[in-house]
């Protein structure tokens, strides 16, 4: 199997909202939410 056979992996969703702009921790779950690190309200752009 050569380079270009393999499959592309990985997540193509991007993440970034889900960062909470102060600690930098990734929040899970649906937003808005309060960070887990620092009770920020990280909220969806």
């Amino acid at each position: 199997m050569s380079r270009s056979d393999e499959p592309i992996g990985g997540d193509p969703v991007c993440w970034l909202e889900q960062v909470c702009p102060e600690c930098g921790a990734y929040v899970s779950g649906e937003l808005p939410a309060a960070c887990w690190r620092c009770d920020t309200v990280v909220s969806p752009s």
